[in-house]
């Protein structure tokens, strides 16, 4: 099942993935909602946000461009 969200994305503030045993790897988002403060983000399971790609692109090419030597 996935889930749908009314808010808005104001920016993807990390990542993180989660191992379980017996259980592939995935991945979470430390999301900050639009209209709400940085101490309620929240960390949401890249599969949940299906709606939001563009904001995980975003995020993910911000990270390759700071983690990549000069």
């Amino acid at each position: 099942m996935t889930k749908s969200f009314d808010r808005e994305i104001e920016e993807v503030l990390a990542d993180q993935v989660v191992r379980r045993r017996g259980v592939p790897p995935s991945t979470q988002y430390l999301i900050k909602w639009k209209g709400l403060p940085e101490s309620e983000a929240t960390w949401e399971p890249q599969e949940d946000l299906w709606q939001f790609e563009d904001h995980l692109h975003r995020y993910k090419d911000k990270s390759v461009t700071r983690t990549s030597p000069d």
